[in-house]
């Protein structure tokens, strides 16, 4: 483990601590929620993160910045429980009419991309050996991808194909201009139809 790890590791552990949550890692490559897979999560009671997967470290970065939203009271933060809710339920087959379902997804995909977005300021900031350009092409992939789940009414790890891989990754924007949260380009679309 890399200087920069070491103490990236010890700085989220002493905030968490001050706030009564933890910082797990799992010896696995995915860690699991209530419903699906995944690298790792935030739920205001710990940070969990598969600690095999090979950028582990970018999503400790990703599920801090979590933790930073939800401790300086983020509005986008606060909005996504119950659009997550939502969205959860909506994908297990409940009813809900079509403009709440966007609204839902909207809220989620706006608190992604602020978390994104600090998410790159914690990688500067502990000088993390994380390629930004890089890591901003697959944020903007992964708040994508939250319109294909509501264009295809389909979680993400049921898709066909993983999108987070390198093909799909390089072929998205590496700038936050890029108003992922708000528009699916037809051109981004296009590319990612082939995971669904």
């Amino acid at each position: 483990m890399k200087a920069a790890e070491k103490q990236f590791i010890k700085a989220v552990k002493a905030e968490l601590k001050e706030y009564g949550i933890r910082l797990v890692f799992s010896r696995s490559n995915f860690v699991k929620t209530s419903d699906m897979r995944c690298f790792g999560f935030f739920d205001e009671e710990q940070i969990r993160v598969a600690k095999n997967n090979p950028k582990w470290i970018e999503v400790l970065a990703h599920e801090y910045s979590h933790f930073i939203q939800w401790i300086t009271n983020s509005k986008l933060y606060g909005k996504s429980d119950k659009a997550a809710t939502i969205i959860e339920r909506w994908l297990h087959g409940k009813k809900y009419d079509t403009r709440t379902v966007h609204r839902a997804f909207d809220a989620i995909r706006a608190m992604e991309r602020e978390c994104e977005m600090i998410t790159v300021e914690v990688i500067k900031e502990y000088g993390l050996d994380v390629d930004i350009e890089r890591y901003k092409q697959e944020a903007n992939c992964y708040i994508y991808i939250h319109h294909l789940m509501e264009l295809h009414r389909k979680k993400l790890d049921h898709f066909k194909k993983d999108p987070l891989v390198p093909y799909y990754i390089r072929k998205m924007p590496s700038s936050f201009r890029a108003t992922s949260h708000q528009t699916f380009p037809k051109k981004v679309e296009a590319i990612l139809e082939r995971c669904v």
